[in-house]
């Protein structure tokens, strides 16, 4: 039987067969199914864990990323949505392409197949002898129709509007979380939000970044200044 299917394959669809079967440790399996798990594996797309997070929010970038190939993914993907714009589809040519990122019509097809095979390309009519013409799909759309499969934003303790959290993180370049507690007792040294951020302006550049102990010393830092209880702050040492 699996002699049979690998004569009918192409020399790809033979090492992709025999590939998956040793991924899988079996002797034979039904093509098209191998054919799906090729398929996925190349595109890299797996179910995505909530304790898996960034700082930054899933973008079409992150799963392009993920794939096994496919160069030119985000390029044409890019280039797409600002050709489709309003009519949200466009006609895309192999030789233009080609030309237009200085490559091989080899590497432009894998791009192209591997967007397809995700989901970001959607073919909408393919008339013998002309260019396809694609719908590609903006990542808002692709996610809500592939729940579980983005990254998960890392929302910050004080996402939910804590204006001094944001300001002391921005302050410390994104290097350094600032947690509710601590933000508390920065807060019970009797200095406004407003004085805590300028006097972190000041203690930050002075300090190792790197250090574990940044809150420890910064609280120690900013009760050993005087609060003001009205007018501007004392910002001297």
């Amino acid at each position: 039987m699996a002699n049979d299917t690998n004569a009918k394959l192409s020399k790809h669809d033979k090492q992709s067969r025999e590939r998956i079967l040793k991924l899988i440790q079996m002797d034979d399996f039904p093509q098209p199914w191998i054919q799906l798990i090729d398929g996925m594996l190349r595109i890299g797309r797996r179910r995505v864990s909530e304790s898996e997070t960034s700082r930054l929010y899933c973008s079409a970038e992150w799963h392009f990323a993920r794939f096994q190939g496919g160069t030119y993914a985000g390029l044409i993907y890019s280039l797409a949505l600002r050709v489709a714009d309003k009519s949200g589809k466009c006609f895309v040519s192999i030789p233009e392409l080609t030309k237009y990122f200085n490559a091989d019509d080899k590497a432009i097809r894998e791009a192209i197949q591997l967007l397809v095979l995700s989901g970001f390309f959607v073919a909408v009519s393919a008339a013998p002898g002309r260019s396809v013409e694609y719908r590609p799909v903006p990542h808002s759309e692709w996610a809500a129709a592939h729940p579980g499969y983005c990254i998960h934003k890392d929302e910050l303790p004080w996402s939910d509007g804590d204006q001094l959290g944001r300001a002391l993180w921005a302050i410390s370049g994104g290097q350094y979380r600032f947690e509710v507690n601590f933000l508390k007792g920065l807060r019970k040294t009797g200095h406004s939000d407003d004085a805590i951020a300028e006097h972190f302006r000041i203690f930050w550049p002075k300090h190792d970044p790197k250090e574990k102990h940044v809150t420890k010393f910064f609280l120690e830092y900013l009760r050993s200044q005087k609060p003001v209880v009205s007018g501007a702050e004392n910002r001297e040492g």
